[in-house]
């Protein structure tokens, strides 16, 4: 008979248990539904009809439907805004230029002997300031393709020889 009313006991505690998860579980679903009520639900601002006409629903009541003619007619204005002028061109802008130009050191193709077609390439601007005078140097640097080699059928492509260039003071600088 002890297995009985321990079985009884257990069953009792069971259900008690069983009680308390139904009630946490109600109290739960209450507390979703309330929050995806407050988070999806209609917001405070509603529309109360109390006489006054929407300045916003233009279909329903027919205020503002046709603009206010003047007899004059609207002009259109498009104001562009002016590109903002970098400092390097504002300081640089009347200064006088030279140019220099870094040549290859030898024209001749070192594969057939033929000279190569000269070509420029402009690496860059470098400012330039003496005590008397300041001014732009502009530094082109020649670069050369052989024809002949070009013409070949054993060379695949073109290829391009180009003029050291001495090393700048300032890293990816000019």
């Amino acid at each position: 008979m002890d297995i009985i009313e321990e079985l009884k006991k257990i069953n009792a505690s069971q259900q008690a248990q069983i009680e308390e998860f139904i009630r946490q579980n109600q109290i739960l679903t209450e507390q979703v539904k309330y929050l995806r009520n407050k988070l999806y639900g209609h917001s405070s601002e509603k529309s109360i009809d109390d006489g006054q006409t929407s300045l916003f629903d233009d279909a329903s009541n027919g205020v503002f439907e046709d603009p206010e003619s003047t007899g004059e007619q609207i002009e259109i204005v498009t104001v562009r805004k002016k590109k903002r002028q970098s400092q390097k061109a504002k300081i640089t802008k009347n200064l006088p230029i030279k140019e220099e130009l870094i040549e290859l050191a030898e024209h001749n193709c070192h594969n057939c002997g033929n000279a190569y077609q000269i070509f420029k390439r402009l690496i860059g601007d470098k400012f330039h300031l003496q005590p008397a005078q300041a001014y732009i140097v502009c530094r082109y640097q020649e670069v050369g393709k052989c024809q002949h080699c070009s013409e070949d059928v054993n060379y695949d492509g073109d290829q391009f020889v180009s003029a050291t260039v001495p090393q700048s003071f300032i890293i990816h600088g000019p």
